[in-house]
C-alpha cells in the first residue's frame, strides 16, 4: 500500500466509509450488519461504519509491510482486535499466537486457510515411481519448488539436497521475472555450482499445473521467520491437489495436514525425508488422503465454515441474519 494509506487513514477512511455506506444502502437497503476488515489500518473506517458485528481477517504479519511503522501497526491491530467479535486467520500460527496474546478472546479466534483451487485437483492419485538411486534408474527423479525465492526459500536445504542427491534433479519455477531482477541487482544464482539444480524461468501459469504433477516430491522449505510462519502458503494447498508427496520445513500450516504432508524439523531431517520417499515410498493410502484433504479445503467447504462462524457470532450478539 502507498504511504498515504497509513499516514492519512484518519482522513481517507471516513470518506471511504461514506462511499461504502451509500453502496450498502443502494444494494441492501440500509447500514451493514456485518463488516469484515483484513488490515488494522482500516480502523478509522470501522469507527465510521459502526457495524453490529465486526470481523477481523488478518492474512499476514503486517509489521513487515511497513517496518518503520511496526509499532504503530501493532497498536492499531490491538485496537481493531479488541473491537472485533470474530477473528479469522488464514495462518494456524497466527491463531496460536493470538490465542496466547488474548486468552480472554480465544473462543473468537479461528483458522480458515487459503483454499485449494478445485480445478487443480487430480481426479485420482497420480502413479508413483520408486527409485534405486544407484544410477540404474530409467529416469532421474524430479524434486520441485514453485514460487518466490527471495525471503521465502531456505537455501541451506537446497544446498544439502543437491549435494546429498546428485542423482536427483531439483527444479524451480520462480516468480516470473525474479531471476532477471536478481541479476540486475548483482545477485548470483545461489545454486549455480550444482549441475542438478535447474530453473524454469517465466513458466506460464498454464504450465505450472503440469510442472507440479510431473514432480516426484514437492518441496516447501521456507525460511523460518515470523512473516513466513504467519502465512498460509498457497503452494502448499496447490501441491496437495496434485496428490504428490510434500515435504515442508517447520511450517505451522503443514501441521494440520500431518502425516500426509511431511513437516521436517531440520535440514538433515528434510534430506532424510525426501530420500526415504524416493527410495521407499510412503504408506499406500497417503496419496488418496492428500486428495481427500484437498477436497475438504476447497472454497465451498471453507466458505461454509466461515458462514457457520458468522452465524454463531451473530447469534451470540443477538443479530438476526438470513438462513
Amino acid at each position: 500500500f502507498p504511504g498515504w494509506f497509513c499516514s492519512l487513514g484518519w482522513l481517507t477512511m471516513p470518506a471511504l466509509a461514506l462511499v461504502a455506506l451509500r453502496h450498502c444502502k443502494n444494494f441492501f437497503g440500509g447500514k451493514p450488519d456485518i463488516a469484515v476488515f483484513y488490515n488494522p489500518y482500516y480502523l478509522p473506517m470501522l469507527k465510521a461504519i459502526r457495524p453490529r458485528v465486526t470481523v477481523y481477517h488478518p492474512i499476514d504479519d503486517y509489521t513487515i509491510y511497513w517496518p518503520h511503522r511496526a509499532a504503530r501497526t501493532m497498536r492499531l491491530e490491538d485496537k481493531i482486535f479488541r473491537r472485533s467479535d470474530l477473528i479469522v486467520c488464514t495462518g494456524k500460527f497466527m491463531v496460536d499466537e493470538f490465542r496466547k496474546k488474548y486468552p480472554e478472546m480465544s473462543e473468537r479466534i479461528h483458522h480458515v486457510p487459503n483454499p485449494v483451487p478445485e480445478k487443480l485437483i487430480v481426479p485420482q492419485p497420480l502413479p508413483r515411481t520408486f527409485f534405486r538411486g544407484d544410477g540404474t534408474d530409467a529416469r532421474r527423479p524430479m524434486l520441485g519448488y514453485v514460487g518466490r525465492i527471495a525471503d521465502r526459500l531456505h537455501e541451506p536445504v537446497i544446498h544439502a539436497l543437491a549435494a546429498a542427491l546428485p542423482w536427483v534433479d531439483i527444479c524451480f519455477a520462480p516468480v516470473p521475472g525474479e531471476m532477471q531482477r536478481r541479476q540486475q541487482q548483482g545477485l548470483e544464482n545461489p545454486f549455480a555450482k550444482y549441475p542438478n539444480v535447474r530453473f524454469f524461468e517465466d513458466l506460464p501459469k498454464t504450465k505450472l499445473i503440469e510442472f507440479v504433477r510431473s514432480l516426484d516430491v514437492c518441496l516447501l522449505p521456507q525460511i523460518g521467520n515470523h512473516y513466513n510462519k504467519c502465512a498460509s502458503p498457497r503452494k502448499l494447498w496447490e501441491y496437495l491437489a496434485s496428490s504428490r508427496p510434500v515435504v515442508a520445513l517447520n511450517t505451522p500450516e503443514a501441521e494440520v495436514l500431518a502425516p500426509y504432508v511431511h513437516n521436517a524439523i531440520s535440514v538433515e531431517d528434510f534430506v532424510a525425508c525426501v530420500t526415504s520417499i524416493l527410495l521407499h515410498g510412503e504408506p499406500a493410502d497417503y496419496s488418496t488422503r492428500r486428495l481427500e484433504l484437498a477436497r475438504q479445503h476447497t472454497s465451498t467447504p471453507l466458505a461454509n465454515r466461515y458462514a457457520q462462524l458468522l452465524k454463531e457470532t451473530c447469534a451470540r450478539k443477538g443479530v438476526g441474519i438470513g438462513a
